[in-house]
């Protein structure tokens, strides 16, 4: 037993200087100035949830923050949300035109200076216009570093590489409601074939025609020609916002499915409510192609697709792993007489 002991203590020992190594490298602070946003007065959802009337003005205010160990400047706008293409709110760009709660918003001050770890109040209006749709609206409040982006170069290889453009940005979200009917609707407008080099997936059209913003849960069943059901996939549907459509991807799982005409059956279930459409679509070689480069249909299908080849590839070299692992502590332990 005391070999073992000696064992399990050196392994210890090494955790721990590995874990102190970790520390030591960690940065102890954050050296420049950064900059969050958030309501000025504590909310319980941790944004803005403003009730307003057609034609009225709402007033709030916003807290801009500089967190980090430098002064900086920072730009301060608003912008209108959206869906992102998995679901869940996301908020438009600075350079997309301002269509909702984006326009509607006024900002007393558009840009702070602040010393290290200081904050500034920014007060803001929301002026809704009359004859807009009842329900809910969504924005958002931006705070942005004025300094240009930074950019890193990554070394792929020894004769290519890549840049990566840093955005910092801060949001705080902006959610107005206003009075009227209560529409609950989602709409499902097809399925065509995609995907992303070596990924083949299929796009679902998603909208929510209603006026509020809807969650729910949704499947995915494909049958071939033969009406022999190739592919079953489940998939969560976070928020969409009211008005917004998506092209919601699903990507295949286990073998790709070749060149052929299939029907795909969405179900989804949200607000107490279960919605079934079926919609043919076909896979040509011109999405295989996009997929997977000069692939012919024929290698698709007689070869797993790259998911799952790596999957194998990555479980056998950690088996290998564990049994030199294993193999070692075991010599170790024979050689101290603990076995």
């Amino acid at each position: 037993m005391i070999g073992r002991r000696h064992a399990l203590v050196r392994v210890a020992v090494g955790c721990a200087l590995a874990l102190a190594l970790v520390l030591v490298s960690a940065p102890r602070a954050i050296a420049s100035a950064v900059f969050s946003v958030e309501p000025a007065k504590a909310t319980q959802t941790g944004y803005f949830v403003l009730t307003a009337t057609p034609g009225a003005t709402v007033h709030s205010s916003v807290e801009v923050l500089n967190i980090g160990d430098k002064p900086g400047s920072a730009t301060v706008y608003s912008v209108d949300g959206t869906s992102g293409q998995t679901s869940g709110a996301v908020y438009r760009s600075r350079a997309e035109p301002r269509k909702d709660v984006g326009a509607w918003i006024q900002l007393s001050k558009t840009e702070v200076t602040l010393a290290p770890h200081a904050r500034e109040t920014i007060g803001f209006t929301v002026a809704v216009p009359a004859g807009v749709f009842a329900g809910q609206h969504l924005g958002g409040i931006v705070v942005q570093p004025s300094n240009p982006a930074s950019t890193k170069t990554v070394q792929k290889t020894k004769h290519a590489s890549f840049r990566v453009k840093i955005r910092e940005l801060s949001i705080v979200a902006v959610q107005v409601n206003l009075p009227g009917a209560e529409v609950v609707k989602l709409a499902v407008t097809g399925i065509r074939a995609s995907g992303i080099p070596g990924h083949q997936s299929l796009l679902i059209g998603l909208s929510n025609p209603g006026n509020v913003f809807v969650k729910g849960q949704g499947s995915l069943t494909v049958v071939n020609s033969s009406g022999k059901q190739v592919e079953r996939q489940d998939f969560p549907l976070d928020t969409l916002v009211s008005h917004t459509d998506i092209s919601y991807p699903v990507y295949t799982a286990g073998r790709s499915l070749p060149n052929g005409s299939y029907e795909g059956t969405v179900a989804i279930t949200y607000r107490g409510r279960h919605l079934v459409r079926r919609f043919p679509f076909t896979i040509s070689t011109a999405n295989q192609t996009q997929v997977f480069g000069a692939a012919t249909a024929s290698e698709l299908d007689s070869s797993p697709s790259s998911n799952s080849t790596l999957l194998y590839i990555l479980l056998g070299a950690a088996v290998a792993l564990l049994a030199a692992i294993a193999f070692g502590l075991y010599r170790h332990l024979w050689r101290e007489g603990s076995i």
